[in-house]
């Protein structure tokens, strides 16, 4: 289940954001998974349940997950048919029937919302 890694790998980037931001929780966390990834979104996200549990930062975060469709190319003329669930079985140009994919087989944070913390008159240390 290589989902699990790539929620471990997901938990690592929101610490270091959260670390960098000097933030005190992750609340919420929204990730784009492509339809051509080969990612079980809920293998995903259940990886990602597990992991926050043990580290403090995450533990009240929610995690949203939108899909990423491909753009269909033609192969015989070129037309582009945007961002579709299914492969076209015709191109409405030309109909041809050979597509080449693209796009749609990415894991990307889209964004992430934190807790920053207060600033202390204390200057206090700061670890990277």
């Amino acid at each position: 289940m290589h989902e699990f890694s790539l929620a471990e790998g997901l938990a690592r980037e929101l610490l270091r954001i959260a670390r960098e931001h000097k933030a005190s929780a992750v609340r919420e966390v929204y990730v784009s998974i492509g339809a051509l990834s080969g990612i079980v979104r809920e293998s995903f996200s259940f990886g990602f349940e597990i992991i926050k549990e043990h580290e403090p930062m995450l533990k009240e975060s929610q995690l949203h997950i939108e899909v990423d469709y491909p753009t269909y190319r033609c192969g015989q003329c070129g037309y582009l048919i945007e961002r579709s669930s299914v492969v076209p079985a015709q191109c409405p140009m030309c109909n041809g029937v050979e597509f080449y994919p693209s796009g749609g087989d990415d894991l990307k944070i889209m964004r992430v919302e934190l807790d920053l913390e207060e600033e202390t008159s204390g200057g206090g240390d700061e670890h990277v």
